[in-house]
């Protein structure tokens, strides 16, 4: 996959597929879009192209900053899964968001040698997101290009839509969360130490610093989950919240059956059920007693867990 970071012509001679859009949580809607482009690439024998955006429009137009999903590294790692021939990845400024619609288009047209525009049905573009779908086939009329329109994907009769999958999160729904996804939602964290409490009552947890912040996380409680460490995955349960022995802040992660040294090391954490919410423990003991059952019920919700990507047309361990 070649990465463009500005919209530089094409060689005019590549018959080129395209799609625009966010792609900034890589939802089931996404990959619909992307499943199409691929398959309509292949039968063309046209190249694969995406332009999208290493910030997300919404907080430009907005001003509003309401956390992320996947952190732009972990996005070029899945179009790169995709197949992608060229990502056009390019950052939306005040510059970008003032060019009107027609001329965007037009532009399109000096850059590359579409053979074929494959979009949602509820893209918008151009000044003040004046330019549709509808836009597009008006100008299109004329030009040796076909425009491929998806039907938004729907979930319980709802579209579904990253704002969806963030509300999901941050109510602790990760069930439906993976659903609307497709996958597992996950963060990447250091390891780091901590007090080591929970190894006096034979709970030994890792501390994670989250690598990327702006990473939505669900709320203060324990969850069953699945840590990626190098090329394996061991089943764990994952407490996010306050640890009231300390009087801070925490992620901690009990991974079972590991007893590795992994401090200063990378991991994954993905985030498959909650268990409990956060409780205050008086004493150690009390604790433990609770991690047991904790342990019980995570094992029961792993049973049955993998680590897939479903891209619609094949499936990627990540």
């Amino acid at each position: 996959m070649i990465i463009k970071n500005s919209l530089v012509t094409l060689n005019k001679n590549e018959r080129v597929n395209l799609t625009i859009g966010a792609f900034d949580s890589f939802h089931t809607g996404h990959v619909k879009i992307l499943s199409l482009l691929t398959r309509t690439s292949k039968k063309d024998q046209a190249s694969t192209c995406i332009i999208t955006f290493k910030n997300r429009p919404k907080n430009l137009l907005f001003r509003k900053k309401d956390g992320i999903i996947l952190d732009n590294s972990d996005r070029i790692d899945l179009f790169k899964t995709n197949g992608i021939d060229y990502l056009y990845y390019l950052n939306f400024n005040r510059k970008f968001a003032d060019i009107q619609a027609k001329k965007f288009i037009q532009m399109l047209f000096k850059i590359f040698n579409l053979n074929r525009i494959i979009l949602g049905s509820e893209f918008k573009f151009g000044f003040q997101n004046r330019g549709n779908v509808h836009t597009i086939k008006k100008i299109l009329r004329s030009a040796n290009c076909r425009l491929q329109i998806v039907k938004e994907k729907k979930y319980g009769g709802k579209k579904i839509s990253t704002t969806a999958i963030k509300s999901a999160i941050r109510s602790g729904d990760l069930i439906k969360a993976g659903k609307l996804l497709g996958r597992k939602h996950f963060f990447r964290g250091i390891c780091i130490k901590g007090r080591g409490i929970g190894k006096t009552i034979d709970y030994p947890t890792v501390n994670i610093r989250p690598e990327n912040r702006e990473i939505i996380l669900p709320p203060a409680g324990v969850y069953a989950t699945l840590v990626k460490y190098t090329n394996k995955v061991y089943k764990s349960m994952t407490y996010i919240g306050w640890n009231y022995f300390t009087g801070k802040e925490t992620i901690e992660a009990n991974i079972f059956n590991f007893n590795k040294n992994i401090y200063n090391k990378k991991i994954s954490v993905f985030l498959i059920k909650k268990l409990r919410k956060e409780f205050k423990f008086s004493t150690l003991d009390g604790l433990k007693k609770q991690l047991a059952l904790d342990k019980k019920k995570a094992l029961n919700s792993l049973k049955k867990e993998r680590l897939e990507v479903d891209l619609g047309f094949k499936k990627v361990i990540i």
